[in-house]
């Protein structure tokens, strides 16, 4: 009796341990990210109430943690039935969270940075009020939503016979689009790609002047605090050679210069906190460009390659692809580590939190 070979069943085999192994880093990303962010929810929410520099990140962190939970779904799903998609639903509204949340993420962080870009770069223009604050939250929600909705019209599964080792195989497959190519869906997913490209560009391009600001204006500082030390010790010096009748005279002088350092130390320390809150919005900024490009550019690929085949990928690829294109899973995991280093109030309220429970 010959064995009749399920081709089908070895093409799922022949990828099964990198999708398997990128499941458990998925998993463990997921666990990390929601514990995370919801922690960075409450601290934010409850414990810590000045909303003015921080206004944000409590809205960043529950799209966070929404996208945490939607893409892994989203990836788990795909690793475990690449080939073999099981419900046509599913993946429609899988691949429509996956877009709207993820893409909400980077609209919230270019909010972000065109606050900081008023706040630093335009100091005396206008400010974003709470109002401004609120409004541009529900825009950015409305935009992702708009153009996030028609996923769920044309995603789907599609089924293909494909040539696998000289056999044809009958793959299903969850995809951004299932029908056939069309002018429109060229049309929909060119400005797709388009919007993720300018949200990226305008994002960086706004943080720029931003960082470039706090170097000069540090570096100012440094110089003149410089000269604040030289010109307090030449004081100390002529204090040291006055006469005893200069005696009280001296003492009040220095009283009031002891009074304004006081309150040059209290300005210095809210200018070093406001720039403290900038460079950490700059490297969440940073994490999420670099982690969006490989997506971004992998997906382009995928639908400007006409009949792109994973099947035909080699194993090193196939790695290659699968981690690449899942690497902006990171961008929703990052940020609350990025919080407790750089917010000296979060990591206050955390070592606060923790040291009442020991």
């Amino acid at each position: 009796m010959v064995n009749k070979t399920d081709y089908g069943e070895v093409l799922r085999d022949r990828d099964a341990g990198i999708y398997l192994s990128n499941t458990v880093l998925i998993v463990i990303g997921t666990v990390i990210g929601f514990f995370g962010n919801l922690t960075v929810i409450y601290f934010y929410l409850v414990r810590i109430k000045e909303r003015g520099e921080r206004y944000f990140i409590p809205q960043l962190a529950i799209v966070d943690l929404c996208a945490c939970l939607a893409s892994s779904l989203f990836i788990v799903m795909h690793n475990t039935f690449f080939y073999n998609y099981p419900s046509d639903i599913v993946c429609r509204i899988l691949t429509f969270l996956q877009v709207f949340v993820t893409g909400l993420s980077g609209h919230i962080l270019l909010v972000i940075c065109f606050q900081r870009y008023l706040l630093v770069c335009k100091p005396y223009g206008p400010k974003m009020t709470v109002f401004w604050k609120k409004m541009s939250f529900a825009l950015a929600c409305v935009f992702s939503f708009v153009y996030s909705i028609p996923l769920l019209g044309i995603s789907g599964t599609k089924t293909t016979d494909t040539n696998f080792m000289n056999h044809t195989v009958a793959t299903t497959l969850c995809k951004f689009y299932a029908g056939d190519s069309s002018t429109n869906s060229l049309v929909y997913f060119g400005l797709l790609g388009l919007v993720m490209v300018a949200n990226i560009t305008i994002t960086a391009a706004l943080y720029i002047p931003v960082i470039s600001r706090i170097q000069v204006v540090l570096s100012g500082k440094i110089a003149k605090d410089n000269r604040n030390r030289k010109i307090s010790s030449k004081t100390d010096a002529g204090a040291n050679d006055a006469s005893f009748n200069d005696t009280t005279k001296t003492e009040e002088t220095m009283a009031a210069n002891h009074e304004i350092q006081r309150e040059s130390i209290s300005k210095t320390r809210n200018d070093f906190a406001k720039r403290r809150i900038t460079v950490m919005f700059f490297v969440i900024i940073l994490a999420y460009i670099l982690s969006y490009l490989p997506s971004v550019v992998l997906l382009i690929i995928a639908y400007a390659i006409r009949d792109f085949n994973f099947i035909t990928l080699t194993e090193g690829e196939t790695i290659a692809w699968t981690y690449l294109s899942r690497i902006v899973f990171l961008n929703h995991i990052v940020n609350p580590f990025i919080y407790s280093y750089f917010d000296v109030k979060f990591r206050a309220e955390l070592k606060t939190c923790f040291m009442c429970k020991r």
